[in-house]
């Protein structure tokens, strides 16, 4: 079987689990690439899609090409800066699958946490210091410093085990 691993990264994070899932596949069996306006409908039969989590969803680029693939065996993967958790993670899924054709076969997912860049925190810093007790900018700094190691080497041998598993190798 043939595979296509396509990406759309925004910090490096989903290209690392992309590149991760590629190595994971018989040898010369996938091709990765990255996710563009200009990206065509993949030949393979399997196609891996990853993503980095736009407002709880996928990115509209990545949209439309799921809108466009038809008859395939489609697996998700990607990262998010929130959350953590698997129900999060389901819910991003569920938003992004709502633009793949029901003639497809979902073969499942794999998220994980993924760093954001320091301006991000930097605002959070600058809310808190407005509203020292804000608990929700609390939170929010409290979830960028868990993320900051990720995707970590764990995370990128389950994406790895996934890749495995999905692709049935």
């Amino acid at each position: 079987m043939k595979y296509a691993v396509l990406y759309h990264s925004h910090t490096g994070n989903t290209k690392a689990l992309a590149q991760a899932i590629a190595d994971a596949l018989p040898q010369g069996e996938a091709r990765l690439e990255a996710i563009t306006s200009d990206t065509t409908v993949p030949e393979e039969e399997m196609v891996f899609i990853g993503f980095w989590t736009d407002k709880g969803s996928c990115s509209p680029v990545v949209a439309q090409l799921l809108s466009n693939l038809h008859g395939k065996k489609v697996a998700f993967f990607g990262t998010a800066g929130m959350g953590g958790s698997q129900s999060y993670f389901q819910g991003i899924v569920d938003r992004a699958s709502q633009t793949l054709p029901e003639d497809n076969q979902k073969a499942g997912w794999f998220f994980c946490q993924g760093k954001m860049p320091v301006a991000i925190r930097n605002r959070y810093e600058i809310a808190l210091a407005k509203d020292p007790n804000d608990q929700r900018m609390r939170f929010a700094l409290e979830n960028f410093d868990r993320a900051i190691t990720h995707p970590d080497q764990q995370d990128l041998a389950d994406a790895a085990a996934f890749a495995r598993q999905s692709a049935g190798v």
